[in-house]
């Protein structure tokens, strides 16, 4: 199992065990900076998976791929990682 597999099947878990999260999240296009933002994974797909943020009142959905969690742009701060 590569990396991303482990990363895919680690938030697959999270998704259907316990899908509120909180994140760290710096990209930049869009840019977008999130830091310790409570977060729900609302679906996991192949290449991609997708939270809700409630930010300053206002929803927004992200879509993000895995492979930025495995470059460190995205983190999910429950998903222990060694």
């Amino acid at each position: 199992m590569n990396e991303m597999e482990k990363v895919r099947a680690e938030i697959r878990k999270l998704y259907e065990t316990n899908p509120h999260i909180h994140l760290n999240m710096t990209i930049k296009h869009p840019s977008v900076t999130l830091t310790n933002t409570p977060a729900t994974i609302t679906g996991v797909y192949s290449h991609i998976f997708q939270i809700e943020s409630d930010e300053i009142d206002i929803l927004k959905r992200y879509t993000v791929q895995y492979s930025e969690v495995l470059m460190g742009n995205v983190e999910i701060v429950e998903l222990k990682r060694c």
